[in-house]
């Protein structure tokens, strides 16, 4: 192919010439060659490549139809196009980075990734800056020199702990710097306040007690299966588990809640627990853990998690862990290295392996060798913002990768302490002893009462969930009075320590609406008895949001790989179909979907296509209502055909 290509089009195209041909009723067909170039440099490109199919005295003739092709696109339609087109020159890049440079720090919405912000330079530093020295609790200022000396010491201490592993903090690479989202949705907006910690000193030590932790986290959730095989485990991993247990709780038909208008105190005092019945009525509620990362004290996290640590050991009956961390993909610029753990079999190596390849490097550690290291990853949180150097002496960065796994341990470990606190299985079915009974006694008589007053309390906490730093209760009096673990009620101590603040989730929906995760709980009763039905929940609908530009899904033109934008209707349709109950609101919302991906130029009939497979590889979706006559898929298009009729949403 030759050399040479034409210049490619001018960034500023010119306007239409004098009395342009009206517009045609449909919109023209996107030229497919226009689509594969998203710069006029990666139009060269894609040229180039092309060109060798192309005879030599062609070339020219076929590139300069595509530079034609994709300037009439670009005429042809209204702005945006959706290219990655080079809207200014260099001189004008420069110019603009510059003024940016100078008066605004460029932030994602907060709840809204897609959607850039630019942030009045001064008030973004002295936002920051007052959050660091307003919490004295949280970080403590320090010199380079102290950064430094403090490195050196985790570093004396690893190589003492674990002589072997050849373990360090890696001290020539920059420290976790602060930064901040904003969050548009608040009156006045407000700051979200971040560690960026994915390439400071402790990324290797991150990396490898992420996959360790993650090991432990799977395992631990087996302890409880064995220890409490009549509790499920209250930690899910996605709003699956809530609604496995909202079933649980409709089939369980507690007794009809009360009317919503129905006067009473709004905090009104726990009940006397009645073994003889169910737990009464207490409205389902939802808690959030303010700053959970921030608030979670060092000690506390050590001690928690060893003792889950001892417990999964003790269970496997295993004496080490290995990690392997796999060397990233030479062939790839932006491959990062990975980790994955399992328990060790036979006495423990002494020293790292490494495979035949010498790509994957094998740790082998014990409980006291990840106690260890769990302890300076706690300390080894340094954060820099401008001139400032702060140490975080409480709690971890959510920049970190294992911070989602030490937060759902620690309080996990609590939970199950709680749990612990059931009477012996020995004790399963207590009875009261017979007055008349010969060995009767006062003394066994209130043991026995003891043991099922618990019982019917820890009954109670069957229905609960937590997601990471969202619990959720659907009917449980006893709650309250047993949050926090310095609280006796009944004989039994409560859940959480006290630095943890778990206030109840405000929120502007009417009685016996609860919103929690994607799911809005709405309690009422059914032949007699309280049951929960469920509506898709998505915080972005409020009003405080309507100024917000969100963007949910991507346009059909965007560089995204097809495949990728072929499922989104599908995911969202999977998404919808797990997390409702109510036929009306399911078809409503998956129209709103269909709707939302026309407007982005995806194909309608190609949405009514993968509507109609949805529907029919999900006979078990509304079986009963279809069965009745609901006809699924024929309603969802109807209502997708009414909001086309009504313009893009």
């Amino acid at each position: 192919p030759p050399t040479s290509l034409p210049p490619p089009p001018s960034p500023h195209l010119p306007p239409p010439t004098s009395n342009p041909p009206p517009p045609s009723p449909h919109r023209p067909h996107r030229p497919r060659t226009a689509v594969l170039g998203d710069t006029s440099d990666g139009l060269h490109t894609f040229a180039s490549k092309q060109g060798r199919r192309v005879g030599e005295g062609d070339y020219a003739k076929w590139a300069e139809r595509v530079f034609t092709a994709l300037e009439t696109y670009v005429l042809d339609h209204p702005s945006p196009t959706h290219f990655k087109w080079p809207l200014f020159p260099p001189s004008h890049k420069a110019a603009l980075a510059t003024f940016l440079g100078d008066r605004y720090i460029v932030s994602v919405t907060d709840k809204s990734s897609a959607t850039l912000q630019l942030i009045c330079r001064k008030h973004y530093v002295r936002s920051l800056v007052a959050d660091l020295h307003a919490s004295p609790a949280y970080y403590s200022p320090i010199t380079l020199d102290e950064r430094d000396a403090h490195y050196a010491s985790l570093n004396a201490m690893l190589a003492s702990a674990l002589p072997s592993q050849n373990l360090r903090y890696d001290t020539t690479r920059a420290d976790a710097y602060y930064a901040g989202t904003i969050k548009m949705h608040k009156s006045p907006p407000a700051m979200r306040f971040l560690a960026c910690s994915h390439a400071c000193p402790s990324v290797h030590i991150s990396l490898l007690l992420t996959a360790l932790l993650r090991l432990l986290y799977h395992t631990f959730q087996r302890v409880w299966e064995r220890d409490l095989p009549d509790y499920p485990v209250w930690v899910c991993d996605q709003s699956a588990g809530v609604m496995g247990m909202l079933h649980r709780f409709n089939a369980r038909q507690f007794p009809p809640p009360p009317p919503p208008d129905a006067a009473g105190p709004s905090t009104p005092p726990p009940p006397t627990p009645d073994p003889a019945t169910p737990p009464p009525f207490a409205t389902p509620q939802a808690r959030d853990f303010t700053r959970l990362y921030t608030n979670l004290p060092h000690t506390l996290i050590v001690d928690a998690l060893t003792n889950v640590a001892r417990v999964c050991f003790e269970f496997t009956g295993r004496t080490y862990i290995t990690v392997s961390i796999h060397a990233p993909n030479p062939a790839s610029t932006d491959a990062k290295p990975t980790a994955s753990a399992v328990f060790g079999d036979g006495a423990q190596p002494s020293a790292p392996t490494r495979s035949e390849n010498g790509r994957v490097t094998y740790y082998h550690l014990s409980l006291d060798e990840f106690v260890c290291l769990l302890r300076t990853l706690l300390a080894a949180t340094v954060i820099q913002f401008g001139p400032y150097l702060v140490k975080q002496i409480c709690g971890i960065p959510m920049g970190i990768s294992p911070a989602p796994f030490i937060a759902n341990l620690f309080l996990a470990w609590y939970e199950y302490v709680f749990f612990r606190q059931l009477p012996h299985p020995a004790a399963a079915d207590p009875k009261l002893p017979d007055p008349a009974a010969a060995d009767f006694t006062h003394a066994a008589r209130d043991t026995a009462h003891a043991c099922l007053v618990k019982r019917s309390i820890f009954a109670a906490f069957r229905w609960t969930k937590r997601y990471l730093d969202d619990l959720i209760s659907l009917r449980n009096p006893w709650l309250e009075p047993l949050l926090f673990n310095t609280s006796v009620f009944h004989g039994l101590r409560g859940i959480y320590p006290p630095e943890l603040q778990i206030p109840v989730q405000s929120h502007p929906l009417p009685a016996h609406h609860l919103p929690f995760l994607d799911i809005l709980l709405i309690t009422s009763e059914r032949a007699g008895f309280s049951h929960i039905t469920t509506r898709l929940y998505d915080k972005r609908t409020q009003d405080a949001f309507s100024q917000v530009r969100l963007s949910r899904f991507v346009h059909s033109t965007s560089c995204v790989n097809t495949s990728a934008k072929r499922n989104i209707f599908v995911g969202q349709f999977r998404r919808l179909q797990r997390v409702i109950l109510e036929p009306a609101n399911f078809i409503d919302e998956v129209a709103e979907v269909m709707s939302r991906l026309a407007a982005l130029d995806y194909r309608p009939a190609t949405l009514r296509a993968q509507l109609r497979t949805q529907v029919s590889r999900w006979p078990q979706l509304f079986c009963l209502q279809r069965k009745a006559g609901l006809m699924l898929a024929e309603r969802i298009d109807a209502r997708f055909t009414d909001l086309l009729a009504a313009g893009p949403p």
